[in-house]
């Protein structure tokens, strides 16, 4: 089997079939010819031969490549930035790459420099200016200086709205990219949106803002959340009934689970809501606009209008 690239009208990018091909990244794509690797830009051309015998998305203006069993960076010229001289290494993230050197893990910049000598175990890439690595044993937040921000976690997930999720002896909390931390008290935690998160304490459904605050607390482990749309907007539903219903922690209204359907619009203002095969709909901060009264309703627009 050969690869080619094609554009949005079915034109074969190259001249060339490919052993193998990569997705484009930055305007450039890895290639294998002859069971070597080398890469082009978006008009087929070669950048440098295929000489590699692994090669990875550039990333900042760099890729990963593998050569004679040792990793090192080139640039999108073509040039060995960083000779191959590490035994792993990940790509480029905020202007920084985690690599390894013997044993040991560190992290060099984007001229090949190392700014946090190798000294863990395991290291991973920087998001939002945070790193995860391990110490020995510990595993441990640093900055971009290599500066213990938070080292007593067994778990941390990716940082979204400048917040990550991270677990403490068996409960969840998060830590914000100033280095505050929402205590871990939670059984569980989803990611924030638009200023709210979903969590579940004492095993029931809960709704905290960034602070931490417990804006909404479900009275029994009944209720399940059905995802966060937005504006402080989230749908619930009654395991025990399946039926559905509706909170936005911004408005402080809740509707408590009573719909059999509840589907949001693509822009998340209006839902459509089906009760006993009727039809209505709600605007997103609690209002029922429309009871379910009627056969159908062919979907609700952001401007509020059905047919």
């Amino acid at each position: 089997m050969k690869y080619n690239f094609i554009d949005g009208k079915g034109h074969f990018l190259s001249d060339t079939n490919f052993d193998d091909a990569n997705f484009f990244s930055e305007g450039f794509a890895a290639v294998q010819i002859n069971k070597k690797w080398a890469y082009i830009n978006t008009n087929g051309d070669l950048i440098c031969e295929p000489i590699y015998d692994e090669a990875y998305r550039f990333s900042n203006g760099l890729a990963v490549v593998k050569i004679k069993g040792k990793y090192g960076y080139i640039n999108t010229k073509g040039e060995m930035i960083c000779e191959p001289s590490f035994k792993d290494a990940f790509s480029f993230s905020e202007g920084l790459a985690p690599v390894k050197l013997d044993k040991k893990w560190g992290y060099i910049n984007v001229q090949g420099e190392f700014v946090i000598e190798p000294k863990y175990k395991n290291a991973y890439r920087f998001s939002n200016g945070f790193a995860e690595v391990e110490l020995s044993s510990k595993k441990c937040l640093i900055n971009k200086e290599g500066d213990v921000i938070f080292d007593k976690f067994e778990w941390i997930g990716k940082f979204e709205n400048n917040r990550a999720p991270i677990e403490v002896d068996g409960k969840w909390g998060y830590i914000n990219v100033d280095g505050t931390i929402i205590h871990p008290i939670f059984d569980s935690v989803e990611q924030f949106k638009d200023g709210y998160a979903e969590v579940k304490i004492n095993g029931k459904f809960a709704i905290i803002n960034t602070t931490g605050e417990i804006i909404f607390k479900a009275e029994d482990d009944d209720y399940d959340s059905y995802g966060n749309w937005g504006d402080g907007t989230f749908k619930v539903r009654s395991e025990t009934s399946d039926i559905f219903g509706y909170i936005n922690a911004e408005t402080r209204v809740v509707i408590k689970p009573q719909f059999d359907v509840i589907n949001v619009s693509q822009g998340g203002k209006y839902a459509e809501i089906i009760k006993e095969h009727k039809y209505g709909f709600i605007y997103s901060k609690g209002n029922v606009l429309i009871t379910p009264k009627y056969d159908d309703l062919r979907g609700v627009s952001d401007n509020g209008l059905t047919p």
